[in-house]
């Protein structure tokens, strides 16, 4: 599993998700961040192209993780791994944004990935992972992606579109997704 989830820099993932009150991201069946109070931000997810990323609701955010866990949520890659590591440990930091032009700070789901946030106001999030997996915050590393990730959410574990053509998480970007002259 962890070779799977570790960024590296041929297969990482950035992509940018509208957060409003209320709605969480699940990073496969390992965390989860909620956006608890606030205005609507810009979460900013890096990690690998194999972490399947899903956006919910947070009132069916645990249904869906112990439900997909190891299918249609990886890692980890078998169900029965989930179980295990629950219960998940909650953390929960109030912040205040800069602007919408640079994210505020980037929280750390440490051997997983990391999110940069970036909106305006206060806010609160909370952020949920197995005992002895920490969650820090951290100066923004790449405060300014936000506005350039190019890639919008599709509503289902992994798909996003880019130029608007759907595409599976893997190789964001015109390049290498070789878009010329394909139909999805």
């Amino acid at each position: 599993d962890l070779q799977q989830i570790i960024p590296q820099k041929r297969g990482a993932l950035r992509v940018t998700f509208r957060m409003a009150e209320g709605r969480s991201i699940l990073m496969g069946a390992l965390a989860r961040i909620d956006m608890a109070e606030g205005r609507p931000y810009q979460f900013t997810v890096f990690a690998s192209e194999k972490l399947k990323i899903h956006e919910c609701a947070i009132d069916k955010a645990d249904w869906i993780a112990q439900r997909w866990a190891g299918g249609k949520l990886t890692p980890p890659m078998k169900a029965e791994q989930f179980a295990p590591m629950q219960p998940w440990v909650l953390h929960r930091f109030e912040l205040t944004g800069r602007g919408w032009d640079e994210a505020c700070v980037d929280l750390v789901v440490h051997g997983l990935g990391w999110v940069a946030l970036t909106g305006v106001g206060d806010f609160v999030v909370e952020a949920w992972a197995p005992q002895g997996v920490a969650i820090t915050l951290r100066e923004p590393i790449m405060p300014f992606e936000a506005k350039w990730t190019g890639v919008v959410y599709h509503g289902w574990p992994s798909w996003y579109k880019v130029n608007g053509r759907p595409t599976k998480a893997m190789g964001l970007g015109k390049a290498r997704l070789k878009l010329k002259g394909r139909r999805f």
